[in-house]
């Protein structure tokens, strides 16, 4: 590598990093590998600078090999956390509806698919939360994947479990930007 980081320091500052990142050491030092048990490293393969050409099969293998699994697994499903009087509950992006305003200060209502949480927190903490989130009133952020209609005269969006939610005058042309493909 010529530099002062060895290929194991820095597959360790990939590890702090990224804990799920795929690492693939390449080396002429077949004696060292025991070292990526050792700091438990969870290296996909360690490959013997052998010949150019056995080099280059095993990386292909291992590249396939791990777009295989990429293409198997599900995607996951991103969320996030409220703590609300019922305690910490995990929330799935895709169930979020939209947030509307308490008229308690600092509460928050989330309504999802098929249910309504009250707990402590605000719009814009909510609208940073994700990019599907949108400040569309004063007192509403939307989840933009799940409007079903949206009614410019009336300033009313329908969202896809039939509820009914407001966008000012003023968000409507960002908004209709943000719902086109």
């Amino acid at each position: 590598m010529h530099h002062q980081m060895n290929g194991i320091g820095l597959a360790m500052r990939i590890r702090e990093i990224d804990a799920l990142g795929k690492i693939v050491f390449v080396t002429t030092h077949s004696e060292l590998s025991y070292l990526t048990f050792r700091y438990r490293l969870e290296a996909l393969d360690y490959i013997v600078k052998d010949t150019k050409e056995y080099m280059e099969k095993s990386v292909q293998e291992c590249l396939e090999l791990e777009y295989q699994y990429y293409q198997s697994v599900e995607p996951i499903k991103e969320s996030f956390q409220i703590k609300s009087a019922e305690g910490v509950r995990n929330v799935f992006v895709e169930e979020v509806m939209f947030f509307e305003t308490h008229s308690k200060s600092h509460k928050l209502i989330l309504h999802t698919i098929n249910s309504r949480i009250e707990f402590r927190g605000t719009l814009d903490e909510m609208e940073g939360l994700n990019s599907a989130f949108y400040r569309c009133h004063n007192a509403h952020v939307v989840n933009i994947k799940n409007i079903k209609c949206l009614d410019k005269a009336r300033g009313t969006i329908e969202m896809i479990n039939g509820e009914i939610t407001f966008v000012t005058r003023r968000k409507v042309k960002e908004l209709v930007v943000r719902l086109t493909p």
